[in-house]
Order: C-alpha cells, then structure tokens, then sequence
C-alpha cells in the first residue's frame, strides 16, 4: 500500500509561538474571543467547561463531541481539518485552529485568547484571576 500523502497529515506553514501570536492550520472559519479552558491530560471523559470557553487540548476525540455545543472556540497542539473535531467545529460554526504544537505548554488556564479559524491562528491576551 502507498503511503497516504504527507499534506494530511503535517503541513508547512508556521506553527508556534511568534510574539503574542500562536499559528496553527485553520480548521473551522471565524473569529471568536473568550477564556481559555486549558486541558493537558486528556481524561477520555468530557472537561467541564463553560459557555463561550475556547478549549485548548492536545487533540479531542468523538467522546468530546458533547461539549462542543457550549464552545466558543477550539486550538489543538495537534490534528488536522479532516479530523473529527474539526469537522464537528465546523458543523456547530466555532472557529478552530488545529497544529499549533505547543498550545497546551503556551497558553494558560483561564487566560483571554481570541482564535482566527479563517487564517489559522491565536491572539494571547491577558490572564485573568
């Protein structure tokens, strides 16, 4: 069997930390601003997050799925605009920025962030209490 093409799984444009700025691929189109709902260990169940929270996690599965209704973003250090978050993300219309490597290590739980999921990236703004 052939290998499936690298571009769906990886891609070339800039990822990480730039300034205040963390690039990613775009997964789902829109601008969206709220707190920052931070999950490192990713439990299998559901996290507990708020209406208009953006959820920052490594990936999210279909057992996810039940909280995206509440979003009001989604970043992910990994995936890809295929994959099954993405799609949901687009199917509900919350922006969402995938492959942004180091999302979880960079923004902190509870911090201001706005995700651009038209052009692939996320605005740091301040942490709150």
């Amino acid at each position: 069997r052939a290998a499936p093409p690298r571009d769906l799984f990886e891609s070339d444009a800039p990822a990480g930390l730039q300034g205040s700025r963390l690039s990613g691929v775009p997964a789902s189109r829109g601008r969206a601003r709220g707190r920052a709902h931070v999950v490192r260990d990713r439990e299998g169940r559901p996290p507990p997050v708020r209406r208009g929270d953006i959820l920052v996690a490594e990936n999210a599965g279909p057992d996810w799925t039940p909280v995206f209704p509440v979003l009001g973003g989604l970043v992910l250090d990994q995936g890809a605009a295929f994959q099954h978050a993405a799609l949901v993300a687009r199917e509900y219309g919350i922006p969402a920025v995938v492959m942004t490597r180091d999302a979880t290590r960079t923004i902190a739980n509870g911090q201001m962030i706005t995700v651009d999921g038209t052009r692939g990236f996320v605005e740091l703004g301040a942490v709150l209490p």
